[in-house]
């Protein structure tokens, strides 16, 4: 039973970081930087790259956030009303991090090429 609830607990951190620095990555109070946010070669190119794929991607990225709240929570709860000899909470914490891990792929995939866009617009007005 600690162990499930030690691992919800996590998730449920991990979620909400992930939709805080989604919503900011994409307010642009997040800048540039090597830990944090969509972190491609085309991201990184500039300013205004950065600042599309993070609004670009915000949606599907705070989505997979709060689809890892969710699965902590519900781990969580199985955890505490006994659960924890049954397979269902480890299912929960095994299917819900795969949703939400491809949400928040498909997000960075969406801001890559969002920021590729821009910086293929910035080699042709340079041209």
């Amino acid at each position: 039973m600690l162990a499930l609830t030690a691992t919800g607990v996590l998730v449920v951190a991990a979620g909400l970081l992930l939709v805080v620095v989604a919503r900011r990555a994409a307010q642009g109070r997040i800048r540039r930087n090597p830990i944090a946010g969509i972190r491609t070669a085309a991201t990184m190119a500039s300013d205004e790259a950065w600042l599309a794929a993070h609004r670009a991607g915000e949606s599907l990225t705070a989505l997979g956030g709060w689809i890892f709240v969710a699965t902590g929570a519900v781990t969580m709860a199985g955890a505490r009303l006994g659960a924890a000899e049954a397979a269902w909470p480890a299912a929960v914490l095994i299917g819900g991090m795969l949703l939400a891990l491809g949400a928040v792929v498909t997000g960075g995939i969406r801001g890559h090429r969002a920021a590729r866009a821009i910086s293929e617009d910035e080699l042709t007005r340079r041209s």
